[in-house]
């Protein structure tokens, strides 16, 4: 990930306003979230030191896929690859995490195939992202400044659930966060915003957080039929036949 890559400009976003305040609304909702999943490998795909993942979640071996390794960690595992080709075993990895990743991706929709192939049977998957249909996507219009966090390519919550049940996922649950303008704001003022907007207007979040998971359609064996023919005998015993006139 060069530092010319959208990613890295994301990450580099995050870290002052107004991006600090949706990475500290998303990372509390993380951590009321990952305590749910189990497994042994998380994979998070993009971006890497913004979330802090091991402190909410349960599964030991987190795995950072991107395309440089100077944001990780000496301890930290990571795998360097492009988003086309996943350099995964099929159905190895229990939970892939994608912060933001689709809508910086150059080909979201072959990234969600080899993350169905990657993942286990009935493995999950969360996606974070901004919803174009909020005060977001409001700003994204009015203003053409791409050191904004939200200035990839957003989409919404109805096409990305679309994607997902036609690749094969099935959408298990889905929620909306951050009603508020990005200002700094009181945290009474702001926690009026958000009770109010989830109670009224719950499609208007500035981002949500989805989680799906990788159904797959077992194989059943097929019944073989015996037929057991009768042959039912109405006049008694047929009689052995005379070769008369021998």
């Amino acid at each position: 990930m060069e530092k010319e890559s959208p990613f890295w400009t994301f990450s580099q976003s995050l870290t002052s306003f107004p991006g600090q305040y949706f990475l500290q609304c998303e990372q509390e909702a993380l951590n009321r979230l990952l305590p749910k999943f189990y497994g042994y490998y998380l994979v998070q795909a993009g971006i890497f030191n913004c979330y802090d993942l091991k402190s909410a979640s349960t599964i030991n071996v987190h795995i950072y896929l991107g395309n440089t390794h100077h944001e990780v960690g000496p301890n930290e595992n990571f795998v360097e690859s492009t988003f086309e080709e996943l350099p995964f075993q099929t159905e190895s990895i229990d939970v892939f995490f994608l912060p933001h990743t689709l809508e910086l991706c150059k080909y979201p929709e072959t990234l969600l195939n080899e993350i169905y192939n990657i993942l286990i049977p009935d493995g999950k998957l969360i996606v974070i992202g901004f919803n174009p249909f909020s005060y977001i996507g409001l700003t994204k219009l009015l203003k053409s400044d791409k050191n904004l966090p939200w200035s990839g390519n957003l989409l919404s919550l109805g096409t990305l659930k679309r994607r997902l049940c036609d690749i094969g996922f099935v959408v298990e649950d889905y929620d909306y966060h951050y009603f508020s303008a990005p200002k700094k704001s009181k945290a009474k003022l702001r926690n009026f915003f958000e009770s109010f907007g989830k109670r009224f207007f719950p499609v208007f979040g500035s981002f949500y957080i989805l989680i799906a998971e990788k159904k797959t359609i077992p194989l059943s064996p097929l019944k073989l039929k015996i037929y057991n023919k009768k042959i039912s005998v109405t006049h008694g015993f047929p009689e052995p036949s005379t070769n008369k006139g021998l």
